[in-house]
């Protein structure tokens, strides 16, 4: 039928079918073959009110037509015959055009809920990501992993190997998901993340020097967190230069990178040192509080008094104690 290019009778053919993939794939190979049969196909589709020729429609009409509001009630009658798979571009369409992310994860659950494969991974994504629904990285990256749909979850790789480094053993799965990050885009959260993996030797042999490789190319991206990683990494045995990169990153108001030069300047410089530890303690760093107010108990008690609030606040234990006596 397919060869023939006979568009009726192909629609008797699939119409006499009730399988929904093979007339999915079906409609698939006729876009390959010839577009223009393609269309003459999903339109004798349309008159004969078949699900399959809905949803083929309605992504002609998202993707290449953008009619998105005349491609729902399409979407709509696929679903109602029982064509699951329309669950999950209806989901897709009304959250990434429409922005209604709570009706978007709706209609992905209930497309799960239906057994949608597709529709599970979107559920995973919009869990992970908290759309449309409480946030919750580890239930959704879990789902998604679940439902095997790749092509879908692979163009997430940092958020799989976040999830997989919190599971005891899963170390070298989760190195190769940041690897694949860094490969597939390095920007700053993927370079750091790899880096970090030869620094601490996380799911790898630690490598200081492959490291600092990469560390650079995030400096080269102005980033403050690389730049405090080679502080670190140079600490001993470039002492000077470690100071410069901490002091880099401090600038650019890198917390921990604050507090490292307010520390390292204490004994050569008090004033620096108070400077820094204050513009970490004003970002609400609960131990840069607990900190500048400690140092501050004897030169300027009310001061102290403020800082060690802020950081009970906070839920610093030290500040809280201090502040019970």
């Amino acid at each position: 039928c397919i060869s023939s290019k006979n568009s009726k009778e192909l629609m008797i053919h699939l119409k006499n079918s009730s399988d929904f993939e093979k007339a999915s794939t079906v409609f698939d190979r006729c876009f390959h073959l010839s577009k223009d049969f393609f269309i003459e196909l999903w339109q004798e589709g349309i008159t004969n009110n078949n699900a399959v020729a809905h949803h083929k429609y309605a992504l002609y009409l998202i993707y290449q037509q953008k009619k998105y509001d005349e491609s729902i009630p399409h979407l709509k009658e696929s679903i109602r015959q029982g064509f699951t798979r329309s669950y999950f571009s209806l989901s897709r369409l009304l959250q990434s055009h429409y922005h209604n992310d709570k009706h978007a994860f709706k209609v992905a659950f209930e497309g799960m809920k239906k057994g949608d494969k597709y529709c599970q991974c979107l559920f995973g994504y919009f869990t992970a990501k908290g759309i449309g629904t409480s946030k919750d990285h580890s239930k959704g990256v879990e789902a998604m992993l679940k439902s095997e749909f790749n092509d879908f979850y692979e163009n997430l790789p940092t958020d799989i190997a976040i999830y997989l480094s919190k599971i005891e053993g899963r170390e070298e799965e989760s190195f190769k998901w940041f690897e694949r990050a860094f490969e597939k885009h390095q920007t700053k959260e993927t370079i750091n993340n790899y880096g970090v993996c030869f620094l601490r030797g996380f799911g790898t042999e630690r490598n200081h020097e492959k490291a600092f490789e990469i560390f650079k190319l995030g400096e080269a991206q102005n980033d403050c967190i690389s730049m405090y990683h080679i502080g670190f990494i140079l600490e001993g045995k470039e002492p000077i230069k470690s100071l410069e990169y901490y002091k880099k990153a401090a600038q650019k108001g890198f917390v921990p990178a604050q507090l490292k030069y307010s520390f390292l300047r204490k004994e050569k410089d008090a004033e620096e040192s108070m400077k820094f530890c204050k513009l970490a303690a004003d970002q609400n760093d609960s131990e840069s509080q607990f900190v500048f107010g400690f140092i501050n108990e004897d030169k300027d008690p009310d001061v102290s008094l403020e800082y060690h609030k802020r950081a009970s606040n906070n839920d610093n234990v030290k500040s809280l104690e201090i502040l019970s006596k």
